[in-house]
């Protein structure tokens, strides 16, 4: 149970994850209701269940179990049914209540324990998630940072990376594609000119028409762009619209001349 639980937080989204662990522990644990309590409650509670006096009884035990600073069985007195109580902690702070409820009969110690690892696995999934956030953060920073420094060699196209990556992403919503090569075609879109950073500013600025191995410097910029992103551990999704951007559906662009449907979508 511990190893499906951990795989399910660690799988899904943090909603579903959550609705899915719930739903499980209370199977497990033999319990008419689950929930995670904080300023509100996240409760899975079965269909014969009255959710009203689960959300209650759980309420009240998550406010004893903070109170307490440690895992809680209630039972009887001003607590309807009985119910099993872990408190959780973010980064080293008691931030909500990890619940089971039962309407008739007592929990045993070895569902209170199993509870308190279901509560790690919570916390664990809640600081992944988090740190992912704070990855995620930097990772765009940085994104947005290789965008500007490109469109600052560019005066003329400011703003371009950021345009491109916005109108990009709005075709590929009305394709219909999925949310993660919507992402990718973002990153790509952002990134696209990447490899004008290794352009000589002398080949950049000139107000004259371009010498024919000028021409060649700038055509491998695609390939440059495509390779920086590499070596940034981008997905070969980002590498390969990177290096097509410039293809032409008839076959005319470069760096390889691609045709139609050779030329990967989030490209196109």
């Amino acid at each position: 149970f511990a190893l499906d639980a951990a795989t399910t937080v660690a799988d899904l989204s943090q909603s579903d994850g959550l609705d899915s662990l719930l739903r499980d522990a209370a199977e497990h644990f033999g319990a008419d209701a689950a929930a995670v309590v904080d300023e509100d409650i996240h409760m899975f509670a079965l269909e014969s269940a009255d959710a009203d006096a689960a959300e209650r009884a759980m309420n009240g035990a998550a406010t004893k179990a903070v109170t307490a600073g440690v895992p809680l069985t209630l039972t009887g007195g001003d607590t309807e049914g009985s119910v099993i109580a872990v408190p959780l902690r973010a980064s080293g702070r008691l931030d909500s209540v990890a619940c089971a409820w039962r309407a008739e009969g007592e929990f045993e110690q070895q569902q209170l324990d199993g509870l308190q690892l279901v509560a790690r696995i919570i916390e664990m999934g809640a600081d992944n998630r988090r740190l992912l956030d704070e990855t995620h953060a930097r990772m765009e920073g940085t994104l947005r940072t290789l965008a500007d420094l490109v469109d600052l060699r560019q005066p003329e196209y400011s703003q371009h990376s950021a345009t491109t990556a916005e109108l990009a992403v709005e075709v590929g919503h009305k394709m219909g594609l999925p949310t993660g090569d919507l992402e990718d075609i973002r990153v790509a879109a952002l990134l696209h000119d990447v490899g004008m950073l290794k352009v000589p500013e002398e080949i950049i600025t000139a107000a004259r028409p371009l010498t024919p191995d000028e021409v060649a410097v700038v055509r491998r910029h695609p390939d440059t762009g495509a390779e920086i992103v590499k070596r940034g551990n981008l997905s070969p999704r980002i590498q390969a619209a990177i290096r097509h951007h410039h293809e032409r559906l008839d076959g005319t662009g470069y760096p390889a001349g691609l045709t139609g449907h050779q030329i990967p979508v989030a490209a196109r």
